[in-house]
């Protein structure tokens, strides 16, 4: 019994760091992309989300539960398409929001 949990939080640790690292992936290829290559916001988080969610199949499918089986592209894009479909556009929006902190007053008329 003591075992079996000690297991199951070595994999929640590492199902946390993964989503740390992925979290991180997410941020630098936002930044890339809005600093170096001036894409919108917009599309910016859309790279991100989905550099950060192609990290966490792969990651997770390889570190963190190691169950033999590899990780396939077409596996990989069903794993995307299905996170962006269930993310909340509007959540997204506002995450936007708050990050450029726009506001009436931030529009140029």
């Amino acid at each position: 019994m003591k075992q079996e949990w000690i297991a199951r939080a070595k994999r929640f640790a590492t199902y946390a760091l993964v989503g740390c690292f992925d979290t991180g992936m997410d941020w630098v290829a936002f930044t890339t992309a809005h600093e170096l290559l001036h894409f919108t916001p917009v599309i910016c988080q859309a790279i991100g989300y989905f550099v950060g969610t192609v990290c966490s199949y792969f990651l997770n499918g390889r570190i963190t539960f190691r169950d033999g089986h590899i990780a396939r592209w077409r596996q990989c894009l069903r794993f995307v398409m299905w996170n962006v479909a269930k993310t909340r556009p509007a959540a997204r929006a506002a995450c936007l929001r708050v990050a450029f902190k726009c506001t009436s007053s931030d529009k140029v008329t």
